[in-house]
């Protein structure tokens, strides 16, 4: 089940819909806020990210819109590094910044095989990064013209603290941008190529040791070792799989337990 929110006060967040809530707990509680990793996208786990106690239940009146949007705005304090989220559409356009600039459409990847998924309950996940640093805000849009409603089973924004407020691209390297880079930056930049050499100083160093002057030897040794990576990758593999149609039985259970009781609680 998902966890605590990490370092980030709540006042500073706004999530609002253009749809009713109809059932499930304030859009602002459904909110999983958690610190981003500053070197890498860490997708939760679904069991982090789906809580029942968390789903909510969107519904379209006749004074709604057409579409479903959902928005997370936080103030400038921080900064929104990705997201996860998990629901009953698998379509969404994503808007970002307070104009709402368009980002990207993004199909969610269908949680569980046709052989678990009930017909009339299809549950997608989304896992995305944003590419441009500095953002306090995102806008979700449901694209789907049938639905009427629209279940949420669990959404996670990865958050970082954004001094100034103020909206920039991250350099790709030292060379190309060290102009627009603070000190502190330009730091961080060096220390991370340090540690790329140093980690392939050391593997040129460990194969050199091997003391292979004959290329056929040389061949044989890597064809070896290839060999050696991908029985323990199929082995890993079949474990991942055996496992996961382990748990796919057990979410499709909670799913449709979260959906039956937002009907009821609706009804």
């Amino acid at each position: 089940m998902g966890g605590g929110d990490k370092g980030i006060d709540r006042s500073l967040v706004k999530v609002t819909c253009n749809w009713k809530l109809t059932s499930g707990c304030p859009l602002l509680e459904a909110l999983h806020l958690t610190n981003a990793d500053p070197d890498v996208f860490q997708r939760p786990t679904n069991d982090e990210l789906i809580d029942q106690n968390k789903a909510v239940l969107l519904n379209k009146s006749s004074d709604n819109s057409e579409y479903c949007e959902l928005d997370v705005q936080l103030y400038p304090e921080y900064k929104i590094q990705a997201f996860s989220l998990v629901c009953s559409i698998d379509k969404i356009e994503i808007f970002q910044g307070l104009a709402k600039e368009y980002f990207e459409t993004v199909y969610g990847e269908i949680l569980m095989d046709d052989d678990y998924a009930d017909d009339e309950l299809k549950i997608y996940r989304y896992d995305v990064e944003l590419q441009k640093s500095g953002i306090t805000r995102l806008t979700f849009k449901f694209l789907s013209k049938v639905l009427t409603e629209i279940c949420i089973f669990g959404i996670q924004i990865q958050t970082a603290p954004n001094p100034r407020g103020i909206t920039t691209l991250l350099p790709s390297s030292v060379e190309n941008c060290s102009g627009n880079l603070t000190p502190a930056e330009k730091s961080k930049r060096l220390l991370e190529m340090l540690v790329q050499s140093k980690t392939l100083k050391e593997n040129t160093q460990q194969f050199e040791k091997m003391n292979v002057s004959d290329d056929v030897k040389t061949t044989s040794l890597i064809q070896d070792y290839i060999d050696k990576r991908l029985n323990e990758m199929e082995e890993r593999i079949n474990q991942r799989l055996s496992l996961m149609e382990e748990r796919q039985m057990t979410m499709l259970n909670r799913l449709l337990e979260t959906v039956g009781n937002l009907e009821r609680n609706k009804d």
